[in-house]
């Protein structure tokens, strides 16, 4: 009562005060927020989400956004060597919209000269060439760029490159002082690996005031390469005796994502690092190949491989590596995907870097569709191993064992991509002989060369069996020629049959 009594007779402005707070306080019908949803989606995937203008990004893709005011909102997705894409989108309220997207890669090129010349140029930790060099259609990304020459001090930098623009970068190299040669000086390295640098001590080596501490290396897996303060040291496992203080450590090996670590070495102390290499997957893994005109298949094999003919292709990518089992693993945890391949958990055969097996078609097919690409047409497939000077293997004319995993190797089943370098193709595509038996999009029909069409051939529209092309672990070197057919069954799951991606050109 007390309390009515008291807003009775309460001043008029109090009054007016709490009508104001009851009016923008309770719920109103009509005033309520309605909100809802974005599940955003981009091939390939971790491109930062930004909403409205925002400084900071919202999350990575795959994401879903929520709590969003009904309305139209500004969305921006970044990914480092892809062009933004900048939209403005709806959402609808209690509703969840499903917004997907294709990121188109950006390319730069780079010109390199030094004095001077004849410096080996090292990008991403694979050597590039010698100087001057010009690098055409790198990724729109930093660059890690190592130019060393004997006798001179090496260089490295992180060099950013501009999408559809030539970097130019001069390098004056500094002599190297080499140190006074001097009795009983320590080698460095430990392991005696022939093919690792080598370094001698300076005077601090003799100075017996002083004592070295060792730091051994090791990761998973083995083979990366070891730098040290920014200079290239060898390969793990690797051990290194070291003045005491603090050193930065590296490690690199294509396909896995940069390690770098502080390391604190005592005097008379081995400190031990042991490297978890993460596989990484990105578009610099897939070669640009320019569109040529060559000659497709020969008149010496088979007979469908015949009648050779002259063709023309349009430009387009191509995956460097068989696809992964970390690939298609993140492909199946993704899309949640039943059709597994037996062999993609197998112990012995499902390791990160070896090639899935064990693929139908269709499983290639859907891989290619979910990942922003498609299985490459045969003829693509042969331009891709072969080049245009008519090779017979993708590395030339004769036949290597030492450039390929076939039958010859022993070894009876597919290993790692890139572990035969010397068995690259023109272009640098890998493991295009042997390995496994690839899918490409084409139906199989033999006596297709005597109508195929000239201009970018698609193969036949219609037919029973998929071609595979490039021979496997399980074949001798007639079966890894580059024209080499087969006619398969696109059901068929095999130990020695996997596949590779390919793409249209984006410009």
């Amino acid at each position: 009562m007390r309390d009515i009594m008291y807003y009775k007779h309460a001043p008029p402005r109090l009054i007016f005060f709490l009508c104001l707070w009851v009016v923008f306080t309770l719920p109103q019908p009509g005033w309520a927020t309605s909100r809802g949803a974005l599940y955003i989606s981009t091939q390939p995937a971790g491109a930062q989400i930004y909403v409205d203008s925002a400084y900071e990004p919202s999350d990575t893709t795959p994401s879903l956004l929520t709590n969003l005011t009904a309305g139209s909102h500004n969305l921006k997705l970044s990914l480092s060597g892809y062009a933004d894409v900048e939209v403005v989108v709806t959402v609808d309220a209690d509703k969840v919209k499903d917004l997907r997207y294709t990121l188109n890669s950006q390319f730069g090129n780079l010109y390199i000269e030094t004095s001077p010349t004849g410096a080996e140029v090292w990008l991403a930790g694979e050597q590039a060439g010698t100087s001057p060099l010009t690098l055409t259609h790198l990724m729109a990304t930093n660059q890690q760029i190592h130019v060393k020459l004997k006798g001179y001090k090496p260089w490295f930098k992180q060099v950013k490159i501009e999408p559809n623009k030539t970097k130019h970068i001069e390098v004056k190299l500094t002599p190297q002082a080499l140190p006074p040669k001097k009795p009983n000086a320590h080698p460095t390295i430990l392991d005696g690996d022939s093919h690792k640098p080598k370094e001698t001590c300076g005077a601090e080596c003799h100075n017996p005031q002083i004592s070295t501490g060792e730091l051994k290396l090791e990761s998973n897996p083995n083979a990366a390469h070891v730098w040290l303060d920014e200079e290239l040291k060898g390969r793990t496992p690797l051990t290194l005796r070291l003045f005491p203080g603090d050193y930065t450590v590296k490690l690199t090996k294509p396909g896995y994502a940069e390690r770098q670590q502080r390391v604190q070495i005592t005097p008379n102390k081995q400190s031990n690092i042991n490297f978890l290499l993460e596989y990484q997957y990105d578009i610099e893994d897939m070669i640009y190949i320019k569109g040529a005109e060559f000659i497709m298949v020969s008149n010496d094999g088979e007979p469908d491989e015949s009648p050779a003919h002259k063709i023309q292709l349009e430009t387009f990518y191509v995956d460097k590596y068989e696809v992964t089992n970390a690939r298609y693993r993140r492909f199946l945890s993704l899309t949640k995907q039943r059709r597994r391949s037996s062999y993609t958990y197998d112990p012995v055969l499902g390791k990160d870097r070896q090639p899935v097996i064990g693929i139908a078609w269709d499983d290639a097919h859907d891989f290619c569709k979910w990942a922003g690409m498609r299985l490459p047409t045969e003829a693509e497939w042969e331009l891709a191993a072969r080049g245009s000077a008519g090779f017979v293997y993708p590395w030339g004319y004769k036949w290597n064992s030492e450039c390929a995993n076939s039958v010859e190797t022993g070894l009876q089943r597919p290993v790692e991509g890139g572990n035969y370098p010397l068995g690259k193709s023109p272009y640098g595509a890998l493991d295009m002989a042997g390995n496994v038996w690839e899918w490409c999009n084409d139906y199989y029909d033999k006596s297709f060369y005597t109508q195929s069409p000239s201009h970018n051939p698609q193969g036949p529209p219609e037919g029973k069996l998929r071609v595979l092309r490039g021979g496997s672990w399980f074949d001798g070197p007639t079966d890894l020629r580059v024209t080499k057919r087969r006619g398969e069954n696109p059901k068929m799951r095999l130990s020695n049959i996997g596949f590779r991606c390919a793409k249209d050109a984006d410009f």
